[in-house]
Parts: structure tokens; sequence; C-alpha cells
């Protein structure tokens, strides 16, 4: 119960952590479902058409999501997008579960989910992906770091989520055809945490 309890304050928390929203049937006629011929070009997870949408969040990064019908004890838990001021898309992010509750970095907190952020950078056309960056947090060493949470390549976000036995049959991202630097000509490694250039 405590586990399943944690997944819930994941999902939670990875769609109501900009403030109070409401449902948007046009962002979700656009993103939702009938975007996923885009995500199968582009070799992006699709959008299981069992899943719920979530509110719409107007304030800072303004997006949208979509969850499970019921919790997972691990896997795929959720999908955001995010849009611009001209409500087009330009991120969506992809969230992974271990199923794992892990120490926490914060001593603060006390535990944390052992968990992964597959960013995907969209440019003006809105069918194209220029930026891939996956983040985890977990209670490993990364490779080639030390540390236990940022930024890892595709291929180590891959080996993680075959770890956690998570499938990853879609997962085949043609990591070759995305760019080293972005369009401005920044490393591909902004990460997780917004920043306001990150609307490419």
């Amino acid at each position: 119960m405590k586990t399943i309890s944690k997944i819930g304050f994941l999902v939670f928390s990875f769609f109501l952590l900009n403030g109070c929203g409401f449902r948007d049937k046009e962002l979700d006629g656009k993103y939702g479902l009938n975007f996923n011929e885009i995500r199968k070009e582009d070799h992006i997870p699709l959008l299981p058409s069992e899943w719920l949408c979530s509110a719409y969040f107007p304030f800072r990064q303004k997006s949208i999501g979509w969850f499970p019908k019921t919790l997972q004890k691990k896997g795929h838990v959720g999908k955001s997008v995010y849009v611009n001021k001209k409500r087009k898309i330009y991120c969506e992010t992809d969230l992974y579960y271990s199923g794992r509750i892990i120490k926490s970095h914060d001593p603060d907190c006390g535990t944390d989910n052992e968990q992964m952020f597959i960013k995907y950078y969209f440019d003006g056309t809105e069918k194209k992906v220029i930026k891939v960056v996956a983040y985890i947090i977990t209670d490993e060493k990364l490779p080639d770091k030390g540390d236990l949470m940022g930024n890892i390549t595709l291929k180590q976000a891959k080996e993680f989520l075959v770890k956690w036995g998570i499938k990853v049959d879609e997962l085949d991202y043609n990591i070759e055809k995305f760019p080293k630097e972005t369009i401005d000509g920044k490393p591909n490694t902004i990460g997780y945490a917004y920043h306001e250039d990150d609307e490419v």
C-alpha cells in the first residue's frame, strides 16, 4: 500500500506541480492520440489509447499530460506535452518509474522514487525532434560520473530501463540522428530543469 501511494504521489506531482489546471479538449485532441503518427515518425513512445488526460496548466510551463487508468507498480507512468505562448508543442516528456523507493538525495525529504525523465524537443514545424535529453534519479552511481542523479545518454537510459524490467521495444530512438548541439549551438544536455530558452 505504501508503494502504491508513493506511485500515486509520483504521477500526481508530475502533472500538478504547476498549480491548478483545467481540461483542455483542444490540446488533448491535437497532442493526444492524434499526435501518435508524429511520435511514430520521430521514434517517440506512443500515447496508449487507454490513458486518461490530466488537466491543462496555463502557468509557467504550459502543459497537458496523460497517465494510466490504474496506478502502475513500475514502468511508463506518465507523458506530458509543453506548449509555448502560441499553444504549439516545443517539448514532450515521458516519465518512467523503476518500482523502487530510494533514499532521497535531499536529507529533508526522506525517500524518493527511482525514476527517469526523457524529454524530446521539437522544431517550429511541430513534426521534427531536434533534441533528446534523459535525466535520472537513482541510488546507483552513474556511469562516468559517480553522481546519483543527472543527465545520462540515451544508450545509458535504455540500459537502466532494461535493468528495471521496463519494455524498451518502442524506444528505438535512432540516436545517431539527433544533433549533439541545439539549434543555438548549446550542448545537447540542458536537462530536466526548466529554462526559458527551452522553448525552441
